[in-house]
């Protein structure tokens, strides 16, 4: 257990002790006292809200697993031992070296440029306009596509296929039902089902199977003998639904339609606002780019 906080707690401790209130504290659900003193160290004191920060740090998984009694008092011990370590450092001059500044900074600057962001995206919204606006402007978003639902029967593209499928055809021409010819003489594993393949749309099927199903137009149509990787298929078509546009009574009533809606527009305006904000703060600021683009170099 002490050995994977001493690998998490480097990554994390400055993170935690340094921005502790854009943290949320796990220990309002434990009914803990955030405020707890919990150890000293010199003058500086340890509460329990630091032990929440760090789990919350170091995720989920780390929450679930250290997040008792003895997990939480070997966090302490880290937390005490992180800070002794820090007094050290600093009565042997470390945080006035080079090295240390130049960390610092890199730390500060990352910090301050994420508050920053977080700024300004909290100020995205996403009203019942914007849905609706986006409902208007992308109509191919919401169209449903054409689909067709038909049976096949297969037979192998071998030395007996043209006088089966001419027997087929023949036989469906007498009357015959295409459903007991499919469980008589279809090798597709739909044959058993009367060669039924339910409902499809485009993409779903080998080209030259899906050309010749989508060219069917009414109910109980026939296909020619149609070649495919597969074998000879002869195609009935079932019905057929055009493309239609779902309404947006539809998407409103449609709960998790909605909600992927929703976000999605969401992380569309997070995106521009912060794009907006970047490119008006390159007008603020100087920026000058010494090297080359690699694209424009292609």
């Amino acid at each position: 257990m002490r050995k994977f906080l001493l690998c998490f707690l480097s990554v994390v401790l400055l993170t935690v002790f340094t921005l502790a209130p854009a943290v949320v504290s796990a220990a309002e659900e434990n009914a803990r006292d955030p405020q707890r003193v919990l150890a000293r160290v010199g003058e500086y004191e340890i509460r329990e809200e630091h032990v929440d920060q760090l789990l919350v740090a170091a995720g989920p998984q780390a929450a679930i697993m250290y997040d008792n009694e003895i997990g939480r008092r070997v966090i302490l011990e880290e937390l005490i031992a992180s800070r002794l370590f820090s007094l050290s450092a600093r009565a042997q001059g470390l945080d006035g070296t080079p090295e240390f500044q130049e960390l610092l900074e890199s730390f500060v600057t990352h910090s301050l440029s994420r508050m920053a962001i977080e700024n300004i995206l909290d100020e995205v919204t996403v009203s019942d306009e914007d849905i609706r606006n986006f409902y208007d402007e992308n109509p191919e978003e919401f169209t449903l596509p054409e689909n067709v639902r038909a049976s096949h029967i297969l037979i192998p593209a071998d030395d007996e296929a043209e006088a089966k499928l001419a027997l087929i055809q023949e036989q469906l021409a007498q009357g015959v039902s295409f459903a007991e010819l499919a469980r008589e003489h279809s090798t597709c594993p739909s044959g058993q089902a009367g060669g039924n393949l339910g409902q499809f749309s485009r993409g779903q099927m080998v080209p030259a199977f899906e050309e010749a199903a989508f060219a069917l137009n009414e109910p109980g149509e026939l296909s020619e003998p149609v070649l495919s990787d597969f074998g000879w298929h002869i195609i009935l078509l079932e019905d057929k639904t055009p493309a239609s546009l779902m309404s947006f009574e539809d998407i409103v009533t449609e709960v998790a339609v909605f909600q992927q809606l929703e976000q999605h527009i969401f992380n569309e305006k997070r995106t521009q606002r912060y794009q907006e904000v970047l490119e008006a703060l390159r007008e603020e600021f100087t920026v000058e780019i010494l090297v080359a683009d690699p694209e424009e170099s292609e």
